[in-house]
């Protein structure tokens, strides 16, 4: 009886570690390098820069967008960290308020193979101003963030959460 019971439990224990996600919570795993709430596309998209010019040229490529007047804005230059890539991260577009990325609270490789990588956010607080008027603006945020370059992934989407859940 006793080594059913034992068998019993490791099954469930098992069972329990054969997740097909993997947490990646360590802020040594990724950082949040830079958001806006103008420049980026109007499709949810994300792309990859490996090296720091390819950096610089998407940056600049969204600072030139939002600038003011005919003139472009002076170009930068971006430095990728070493062992790291960047995810440029495009939301979409939105309506009214602000709704750049303003924290990522964790990353978690998901689905198939851990081929899609979840990018955990906190939910957007609501301003509750209940029947007031509000100016509609369009905006299309965007963000960078900085993962090491081992990690391996076909997709990338972003996911919000409320704080506590």
């Amino acid at each position: 009886m006793k080594s059913i019971y034992f068998f019993f439990i490791a099954f469930i224990l098992i069972s329990c570690s054969m997740g097909t996600s993997k947490k990646l919570s360590s802020k040594e795993t990724f950082a949040l390098y830079k958001t806006e709430n103008y420049g980026g596309k109007a499709q949810q998209g994300f792309s990859i820069a490996n090296t720091s010019q390819e950096l610089t040229k998407e940056i600049n490529s969204r600072l030139n967008a939002i600038s003011e007047g005919n003139s472009p804005a002076s170009p930068q230059k971006f430095i990728l960290p070493l062992g790291k890539k960047a995810i440029i991260y495009d939301l979409g577009t939105y309506r009214s308020g602000s709704h750049k990325i303003k924290e990522v609270l964790q990353l978690k490789l998901d689905g198939e193979n851990n081929s899609q990588l979840n990018i955990i956010t906190p939910l957007k607080e609501e301003n509750s101003q209940g029947g007031n008027m509000s100016i509609q603006v369009i905006s299309e945020p965007w963000f960078v963030l900085f993962v090491d370059k081992e990690l391996k992934f076909s997709t990338v989407k972003v996911i919000r959460k409320p704080r506590n859940g």
